[in-house]
């Protein structure tokens, strides 16, 4: 019989902000449970997040997020992927707050290994989107449309 496996994909940047609002739907400890518990967990665009302002409040909440999914590593063997547009390094410096490696650190607890991707983007290869499209920018200058959108 096929396992079920269940999966928890996030983006940093969301997931810090979904912390800070207190959603009354779930507490932080019912979310670092399923953090540390989640048969896989995909943290997606790591570094992409800006945590100039709150850094002392960021630093915490980022480091209970590793640290908790260090542990249930270490308890359930589930693994964790990151994507990152970001060498080891700069993330590494990204993360490093007040000069503390506590976050960095817990990241070599997870991860043993790195697939580095130098492609293209495939959305810019993949997009059909015409941004010179004469009906639309015939619009704009009548004022029909106020800024350019994307429908």
């Amino acid at each position: 019989m096929k396992k079920r496996l269940y999966l928890f994909r996030y983006n940093i940047r969301f997931l810090l902000k979904f912390i800070k609002t207190t959603c009354k739907k779930i507490s932080e400890e019912e979310l670092l449970e399923v953090i540390r518990t989640v048969d896989v967990l995909f943290i997606d665009d790591a570094g992409a997040e800006a945590i100039n302002r709150d850094k002392e409040w960021a630093e915490e909440k980022l480091y209970r997020l590793f640290a908790t999914r260090e542990n249930g590593m270490k308890e359930f063997g589930n693994p964790t992927i990151l994507t990152t547009n970001l060498s080891k390094e700069q993330l590494y410096k990204h993360l490093e707050m007040y000069g503390t490696t506590r976050i960095s650190s817990r990241l070599n607890g997870i991860f043993r290994y790195g697939v580095r991707n130098e492609g293209k983007d495939r959305r810019e290869e993949e997009s059909e989107l015409d941004f010179l499209n004469p009906f639309l920018n015939k619009k704009i200058e009548q004022g029909y449309i106020k800024y350019p959108c994307f429908i």
